[in-house]
């Protein structure tokens, strides 16, 4: 019976470990959208080339009750994205947002490894190239690089990857399909490879819309995953 509760105690410790994980991805994907809302640009602007560019600070300290291991574990985390934005003929943009990160847990507290204090310093989190190609009539835009993508409100793909979209509109319908593949030195979801932290997953996903009233739409989605991993 012993072996049966430890084994047991062990699967729920692993469970709240990942639940733990999948948390933190979804809260960074939810920072990423936010950051991602900027005011469109005024139509009465004429000027053939508009630039922008800014930042944004997050400032965290976490403390957890960890037992039986550790009864307290304590960390420090800040967090700074920097940004620029450069746009041409209304039609052509070029964006670049690069993340800034430091980690410092109290003498002992780390979870794994013996280093109290990790950082990256200006790496890089979306760099991507967009042409606007729309009209009055539709709207079609092809956006290229390490960008964001989700699909199905972020249930069936929810993270930044090296990918080519695009989204056309008319009428009623509406469409979106990308190609991607994730970002290569990003942990993969399959924690039992040789290299788990080494990601090589191709995407391909095509989204269609229909809208029947100001409040109903009906929808088709499909996503296909290609594991590239030894």
């Amino acid at each position: 019976m012993s072996r049966v509760c430890t084994s047991f105690l062990a699967l729920m410790a692993l469970a709240s470990a990942a639940a733990a994980q999948d948390q933190n991805k979804l809260l960074e994907e939810e920072r990423r959208k936010a950051m991602d809302l900027r005011a469109p640009s005024d139509e009465d602007m004429k000027q053939p080339v508009l630039w922008d560019a800014g930042g944004w600070l997050n400032s965290e300290i976490i403390n957890l009750d960890d037992p039986p291991d550790k009864d307290e574990r304590t960390l420090r985390h800040l967090d700074l994205r920097l940004w620029g934005r450069l746009e041409i003929d209304r039609t052509y943009t070029v964006y670049l947002r690069t993340l800034s990160d430091y980690t410092d847990f109290n003498s002992g507290d780390q979870f794994e490894g013996d280093d109290d204090d990790t950082h990256r310093l200006l790496y890089v989190d979306q760099a991507w190239v967009e042409a606007d190609w729309s009209s009055p009539a539709h709207r079609f835009v092809v956006r290229a690089g390490r960008q964001f993508l989700s699909l199905g409100r972020g249930l069936l793909f929810n993270q930044v990857a090296y990918g080519l979209t695009a989204e056309w509109e008319h009428r009623r319908w509406s469409a979106r399909v990308f190609g991607a593949h994730s970002i290569i030195h990003d942990d993969d979801p399959d924690q039992s490879l040789t290299e788990p932290d080494d990601s090589h997953r191709a995407y391909g996903a095509l989204e269609v819309n229909y809208a029947l009233d100001a409040r109903h739409r009906a929808y088709f989605m499909a996503l296909m995953e290609r594991d590239l991993n030894d």
